[in-house]
């Protein structure tokens, strides 16, 4: 991804693509629309309210510090997704220059961004692009996977401790269904119902579980009671604030 951003800020027109990303239009914070946007973003990003990062933090040692992994992830994300971000304005930017079409009319979906913006580039790369591209797609080949097995461990680590199933026989028994559930999205019209799916899951299913989690675990388990557990081995601290954020701010927002 070093390469790819590296390259695509010399190509003609690379600034103009820059400039649209770090010149926001502000007036759009008014609008709900891109809250929801931003939202549903990181939280599929981090995995936030999916049991991800519970299930991952049991498996952590008792000497590692909760509210500083918590830190490292989030900000590793970030600022991983701000700096592939710099590589696709500039090849939009430089696709905008010799297409004569506007930036906003060239992609605009995630699925546009891999397979339309990454390809042209990896076009103009010569031979490093034919290096490049097989790996680059390989990596979001295995992101995929991964991203399956992040989403497959909370409920097979929940089910197998609650019952005698053995993880063998419960992950063989998930596969099949995910893989049944998965084959109506290979046929003619999927990628309208993956559009369909991705909009009730991430732009209002999980927002709105979030909301109710927060309420669950900051009024009625006391979000208090787990500051010290997370403070114990951490160098980052959490108090009123986050408590605050958790009991108020977050449901009433959501």
């Amino acid at each position: 991804m070093a390469i790819i951003v590296i390259f695509a800020l010399t190509l003609p027109g690379a600034s103009i693509g820059i400039n649209t990303l770090i010149n926001p239009n502000w007036n759009l914070l008014g609008d709900i629309n891109i809250w929801i946007v931003a939202f549903s973003q990181i939280i599929f990003s981090l995995g936030i309210g999916e049991a991800l990062a519970l299930t991952y933090a049991t498996y952590l040692s008792d000497n590692k510090g909760l509210t500083d992994n918590a830190f490292f992830v989030v900000a590793s994300n970030s600022s991983f997704e701000i700096f592939t971000a710099f590589g696709v304005f500039s090849i939009l930017g430089y696709m905008s220059v010799t297409s004569g079409t506007p930036m906003i009319q060239l992609v605009s979906e995630g699925t546009g961004l891999i397979f339309v913006v990454f390809p042209k580039i990896f076009s103009l790369m010569g031979v490093a692009g034919h290096i490049l591209a097989p790996l680059f797609f390989l990596a979001v080949l295995f992101a995929g996977i991964s991203s399956a097995f992040a989403f497959f461990e909370p409920i097979i680590s929940s089910i197998s401790s609650k019952s005698n199933m053995s993880r063998k026989k419960l992950v063989t028994i998930l596969s099949i269904i995910g893989c049944l559930g998965s084959l109506v999205f290979t046929c003619g019209i999927s990628s309208y119902l993956v559009g369909i799916v991705d909009n009730f899951v991430n732009k209002f299913g999980i927002l709105l579980l979030i909301a109710i989690q927060c309420i669950i675990f900051g009024w009625y388990y006391g979000a208090e009671k787990a500051i010290p557990v997370l403070n114990e081995k951490s160098r980052i601290n959490v108090g009123v604030i986050w408590t605050a954020i958790i009991k108020y701010i977050l449901p009433i927002f959501l």
